[in-house]
């Protein structure tokens, strides 16, 4: 019964952030960046290639350049000691398999961070150490 409960709320609270994401503004400059790897956003899968990653509330949106690939996530802020110019990306790696993990806007000591997804937890637990981490540096 919890779980049945769980999974109505969490229905209902989806529903909410996809119709009411359009009326809040997205983050006034989306980032662009290319990853020459495939990735995962939680439970999405996406191929290489060029996206732009926006806020919107707690969430992040990776869409592809073409809008043929779109991803949102619910995100928990994280914070850096020093700002950097070059907003980037964090990517956790794990053989060929790779998950974002963090995003750092330019000249902010806060941004935003996924929560492990099932498989990438699974794939942590066969690790003697951390992850391989990657940055990407946005595009302009």
């Amino acid at each position: 019964m919890k779980s049945q409960s769980f999974r109505v709320f969490a229905f209902w609270q989806l529903l909410a952030m996809l119709t009411v994401t359009p009326l809040f503004a997205q983050s006034p400059n989306p980032m662009r960046f290319e990853t020459p790897f495939d990735f995962n956003v939680g439970d999405r899968a996406l191929p290489a290639g060029q996206y732009t990653v926006s806020t919107i509330g707690s969430a992040l949106e990776i869409r592809s350049m073409d809008n043929k690939q779109i991803a949102t996530v619910l995100t928990h802020s994280t914070s850096r000691p020093d700002a950097e110019e070059q907003g980037k990306l964090v990517f956790h790696g794990y053989g060929n398999t790779y998950f974002l993990s963090k995003v750092w806007r330019p000249r902010e000591l806060s941004g935003q961070e996924l929560s492990k997804s099932s498989q990438e937890r699974e794939l942590a637990k066969g690790l003697s150490g951390p992850p391989q981490t990657i940055l990407i540096a946005r595009t302009k």
